[in-house]
This record gives C-alpha cells, sequence and structure tokens, in this order.
C-alpha cells in the first residue's frame, strides 16, 4: 500500500450522491493542474480493473452481505494504491474512496465499523463532499442515462442523509462542495482549497 509520508502529495477523495458532478469536477482538475505543471494521478474508488468490474458487476449482492462484502471494496482501494508504487504524484485525487461503502449501506452502524474491517487502508486527510439534494441527483441521473448500477430516488435520500452526517461528524475531513452551482462556481470552489493546500505544502 502506499502511504502518504509527510504530506509527500496532496491527496483528496470526492464522494457524494450520485449526479453531484464528481467525474466532471475530477476531469477539470485533472487537466487544470496538469497544465500548470501538477503530476496529477486519479484513481478509484471502484476501479477499472477486473477485479473493480467485478464488484459493480455484484455491487447489490456485496451491499446486501453487509461486512461480509466490504472486504472487496476495500480491497479495490488497496489494489488502487498499490498501483502508484514507483509513480511521483504531486495531487492525488480520488473518485470515491471508502465513505462510498458508509453511505449506500444504511444498517452500518458508523464508518468506524469499516476502517477498522479488514484491509485496513489509508484515508485521504481531505474529502470534498459533492452536494446536491436527491431529487436534483434523480433529475441529473435520468438524463445521464448511465444505467450503470441501480438507483431509486429512495436510495439517493438515504445515501444523501448519510453523507451529510459525515459533514457533521467529522468537519475537519469532510468539506462540503455546494454542487448545485454552476460549474465555474464549483471549480473555483475547489481550487481554492487546493491552491491553498500547494502553497503550504511549498512552505515547508
Amino acid at each position: 500500500m502506499v502511504e502518504n509520508q509527510n504530506g509527500s502529495f496532496l491527496e483528496y477523495a470526492f464522494e457524494g450522491i450520485d449526479g453531484g458532478g464528481k467525474t466532471t469536477a475530477i476531469k477539470s482538475l485533472h487537466k487544470y493542474y496538469s497544465e500548470k505543471g501538477c503530476n496529477v494521478a486519479v484513481l478509484s474508488g471502484l476501479s477499472q480493473t477486473d477485479f473493480g468490474k467485478a464488484i459493480r458487476r455484484n455491487i447489490v449482492k456485496l451491499n446486501s452481505m453487509g461486512m461480509g462484502g466490504i472486504r472487496f471494496f476495500k480491497e479495490d482501494i488497496c489494489r488502487s494504491y498499490a498501483s502508484l508504487d514507483g509513480t511521483h504524484a504531486d495531487i492525488l485525487l480520488w473518485d470515491r474512496h471508502v465513505y462510498s461503502i458508509y453511505a449506500a449501506n444504511a444498517a452500518l452502524p458508523s464508518l468506524d465499523v469499516i476502517r477498522k474491517a479488514e484491509p485496513l487502508i489509508s484515508e485521504p486527510p481531505k474529502v470534498f463532499i459533492m452536494n446536491v439534494p436527491p431529487d436534483v441527483a434523480w433529475v441529473r441521473e435520468q438524463e445521464a442515462q448511465k444505467g450503470n448500477h441501480p438507483i431509486t430516488p429512495e436510495w439517493l435520500v438515504e445515501k444523501h442523509a448519510r453523507y451529510i452526517d459525515l459533514l457533521t461528524t467529522e468537519p475537519e475531513r469532510f468539506i462540503g462542495i455546494d454542487a448545485t452551482k454552476p460549474l465555474n462556481d464549483v471549480f473555483s470552489q475547489l481550487t481554492g482549497i487546493i491552491d491553498g493546500g500547494l502553497l503550504r505544502r511549498k512552505q515547508l
């Protein structure tokens, strides 16, 4: 596993319910910071490897398994971290991380239960919660017609509530981003935070 020792790179995860613009934001940030000369790595909490694709195909079953299914999701994150070995990165952006497991599993009592489950994994110090109301997210998802996993309005409401819970319980890690605003405004919110991180790292 890659451990971000001494802040060798800035690491941010993007979370939130479907339709929040996570992938769009990551693509824009990757282009922006790459053009500024930064080495930007992008990883996914559900990878595009054969292992990750198998999880996607069986996601409903794995979610229904509770703690028994969690290890598959965490193992995929471990493998994503391992893929960085030997890679120099200034910024690491995650399209979802371990927090999606918590948000998608209403039966799990807390995030700590997931954190303590094997395999143990490192966590990004900062997590952007791309916050949109469930009804807005539902409309966006219907317009996008992705169809890559089952979504219902009720599920979005439950998932949104658990993300809001994270914002209130760990405000030092989770940062709410108003993703209902125009894309330029959302982008400005994100770059303002990341630029601050880059500046602080240069001053070390």
